[in-house]
């Protein structure tokens, strides 16, 4: 299936971090839990009114909570900053090293790509894994052999959230700025 909701779910992520980092000075560590724990909030919300609908009427629908979140990034100016954006992001530390030159965060962002990687390889090889696999060849027949296609589809729209949620709080932390139109329809259809 077909989802553009990518580009909110990694808007979400970019804005939580950079939020929670810019303005309340916590560390990009303790912002990425919270990233996770939001965007996983945030696609059981969109996942549920979705589920049910496959096809071109997913991608409309996903199209759609991406513009809405868009829209959100953009006119919520007290907590977004809106047309403004965020600004003064700090760049991650771990144990004394500032992630704050091109090369450290390139072996930031490939150590969490390895780490994502692995975690993706194993969900597949799991039963869960099994399950997406059945599901990606036939709901019917996956539902007639008792996967609850439903509850599945909604964990697959939540860890996927998640990845995008991830990768925008290294967006945010990389560039240290950041803005409504970084998250508009076309990166989702990049993605």
């Amino acid at each position: 299936q077909v989802s553009l909701a990518q580009g909110a779910f990694y808007g979400v992520g970019a804005y939580t971090s950079a939020l929670l980092c810019a303005k309340l000075g916590f560390s990009f560590w303790a912002s990425l839990v919270l990233v996770i724990m939001l965007a996983c909030i945030v696609g059981l919300m969109v996942g549920l009114p979705t589920i049910k609908v496959s096809g071109l009427y997913l991608v409309m629908a996903t199209l759609g909570i991406n513009e809405i979140a868009y829209l959100i990034m953009m006119n919520f100016i007290p907590l977004t900053g809106g047309p403004q954006g965020v600004s003064s992001i700090p760049s991650p530390e771990l144990m004394g090293i500032s992630f704050d030159s091109s090369l450290k965060y390139y072996y930031l962002v490939f150590t969490m790509f390895v780490f994502f990687a692995f975690l993706s390889a194993r969900i597949l090889k799991s039963r869960l894994g099994l399950f997406f696999i059945a599901i990606k060849n036939s709901e019917i027949a996956s539902q007639m052999n008792g996967v609850h296609v439903i509850k599945i589809k909604l964990l697959a729209f939540i860890i996927s959230a998640a990845f995008g949620g991830v990768a925008g709080a290294l967006y945010a932390n990389y560039i240290n700025y950041i803005h409504p139109d970084n998250f508009k329809t076309d990166v989702s259809v990049l993605f």
